[in-house]
């Protein structure tokens, strides 16, 4: 049986994650006002808890039978990938900020 939750309970809970940084809404470019937007997607932020349900989460199975060799194959095959996208975001974020203070260049 799916457990029913009423919006607000969701709601709350989203904006203590939110406050938590431990996710953060994105919303579409297009969308008007982007404060009220309904629209956008709610995506992991905080990069030990991405980490952990890239990896570690769906993996735990290897780590209760004692084959961390083949985790560490997992995490190693997979890892400049993940790392990649976190220094994307990383690189976005300080492109924003630059911008915001009116420098044309870095």
């Amino acid at each position: 049986m799916i457990p029913v939750f009423k919006k607000t309970m969701v709601s709350h809970y989203l904006e203590i994650l939110q406050t938590l940084n431990i996710i953060k809404k994105e919303i579409p470019i297009t969308e008007i006002n982007s404060d009220k937007s309904k629209s956008g997607l709610y995506k992991l932020f905080d990069k030990y808890f991405t980490f952990w349900f890239k990896f570690i989460f769906p993996n735990k199975r290897w780590i209760e039978l004692q084959q961390t060799d083949y985790l560490l194959k997992i995490i190693k095959d997979n890892f400049e990938d993940h790392v990649s996208s976190a220094f994307f975001r990383c690189m976005f974020n300080t492109m924003l900020y630059f911008n915001e203070k009116g420098y044309d260049a870095i």
